[in-house]
């Protein structure tokens, strides 16, 4: 693999495909036929098709001869493949995976299931695993480069024993869940981890966390129709409640991925079509493009890290954290993180599609009124919560780090730090009720109070 190749491929990241500097795609047929010459012994041939990790597009070619089970693992993106060769037991395959100088860089183990095979791929001490799902296709598709996945962004609001809730749900990679909740003007924030069930339409074991404690909340829901979604909100031993919800709004995410013999990356942004809103987005992963291909220019092309024990170890991940969406508004936030650096880098996004512009904090408040004074005024008041019962080390970090990271949901600001190594994020609700007397009466965020008010008063 020329490391051109792939310094090619991450600074074309957002201008588009590019012509590569890549030996043809393998003859698949070819390989095939050295790996059983006598073809005649073949009990079955068949072609899989699907995604590691429900992110990079892989294609699987396996043979079948009675004893042994061989063929092909190719990696569609980076156009590298290695070879398959292992046992069959009952519906169980279990599979090297060797590259093409004969090395062992990996192992498989797969479940064969009518048409699909579904299981796992590791690197040789296992300290690095990937999901694979795979479905049967004709051999002609193999190695066609396949669609992407699909995630999406959804906003849902509605009542919650009489208290309007308002839930800002992310699919993501390995049928997970993220997002945002808030319940009323005033309550805290929560921040949700969850996982949606094979069916994708129960979601289970969905907690939340606030900023002002280590409380819980757990959320079982069902995605009833295309518009609403039933949940059971239970904190601690109380008694669950349930509430039906109704979808206000929903985008799909855009996805780039990359995946070669020792790195991988992928790059997963709102796919709204607004042709200023793209270019201000790529405007700001141009930093992140940067670290990337430095990482890759200080590797000679024979560093140790290509060897087999250095199968699939560096990895570069970017995604977007959403705190609001609506059809003329978005905020949320980038977050960015590698495998060779300790630090996590963020940054917030707040777009306004009808003026085509970035939304300013400044904009939101009256000419004369100071937005920082306002804002580190309520970052103080909430100090004494956000130490009680810490250690020292975290109270000294959290009197000094910078809330510098804002972003909007549905009843107020959302006011994040940095990720820090030890300590993570932290995020603070400010609410539009305490921001009201300093807000000018045409801001921005007008319509989102309006709307927000509305709700309450229903």
């Amino acid at each position: 693999m020329s490391f051109l190749r792939i310094f090619l491929l991450f600074a074309s990241l957002y201008l588009g495909p590019i012509e590569l500097l890549e030996a043809q795609k393998p003859d698949f047929k070819a390989e095939m036929d050295k790996t059983f010459p006598d073809s005649s012994k073949l009990l079955w041939l068949r072609t899989f098709r699907g995604l590691a990790d429900e992110l990079h597009p892989v294609t699987i070619i396996l043979g079948y001869d009675g004893s042994w089970c061989k063929g092909i693992y190719y990696l569609e993106t980076g156009n590298v493949w290695f070879h398959l060769e292992g046992l069959l037991k009952g519906t169980t395959l279990t599979l090297n995976e060797v590259d093409q100088e004969e090395n062992k860089t990996g192992s498989m183990r797969l479940s064969m299931l009518k048409n699909t095979i579904v299981g796992n791929w590791s690197n040789i001490d296992k300290s690095i695993g990937t999901e694979i799902k795979c479905r049967e296709v004709n051999e002609d598709l193999a190695g066609e480069l396949m669609s992407k996945p699909f995630y999406w962004i959804k906003d849902f609001t509605g009542k919650l024993n009489g208290m309007p809730i308002n839930i800002t749900l992310q699919k993501i990679p390995n049928r997970r869940l993220a997002g945002l909740v808030t319940i009323n003007q005033k309550a805290p924030l929560y921040q949700i981890h969850g996982k949606f069930t094979t069916s994708n339409e129960l979601f289970t074991q969905l907690y939340l966390k606030t900023y002002l404690d280590t409380t819980t909340v757990k959320i079982d829901g069902k995605v009833i129709s295309d518009q609403e979604m039933q949940i059971t909100f239970q904190k601690g031993k109380e008694r669950p409640k349930t509430s039906i919800l109704q979808m206000n709004e929903s985008i799909k995410m855009k996805s780039h991925q990359y995946q070669n013999y020792f790195l991988s990356y992928d790059f997963s942004y709102p796919d709204i079509e607004n042709p200023r809103f793209a270019k201000y987005i790529q405007s700001q992963v141009a930093e992140w493009e940067k670290n990337c291909n430095q990482m890759l220019e200080n590797y000679p092309k024979d560093h140790p890290v290509l060897g087999p024990s250095n199968r699939a170890q560096h990895q570069a991940n970017c995604w977007f954290e959403p705190y609001f969406i609506s059809k003329d508004k978005i905020s949320g936030r980038l977050v960015y993180t590698n495998t060779w650096s300790i630090f996590t880098t963020v940054k917030s996004i707040n777009y306004d599609f009808t003026k085509q512009s970035p939304i300013v904090l400044r904009d939101l408040f009256k000419k004369e009124i100071d937005p920082d004074t306002v804002i580190n005024q309520y970052l103080q008041s909430q100090m004494p919560v956000l130490m009680k019962d810490k250690d020292p080390a975290y109270q000294d970090w959290i009197e000094q780090v910078e809330f510098k990271l804002i972003g909007f949901c549905a009843y107020g600001l959302c006011l994040s730090t940095d990720f820090d190594p030890t300590y993570g994020s932290e995020t603070i609700f400010l609410p539009f009720t305490e921001l009201e007397p300093y807000l000018r009466p045409n801001n921005p965020l007008r319509n989102i109070l309006e709307s927000t008010q509305k709700q309450n008063d229903h």
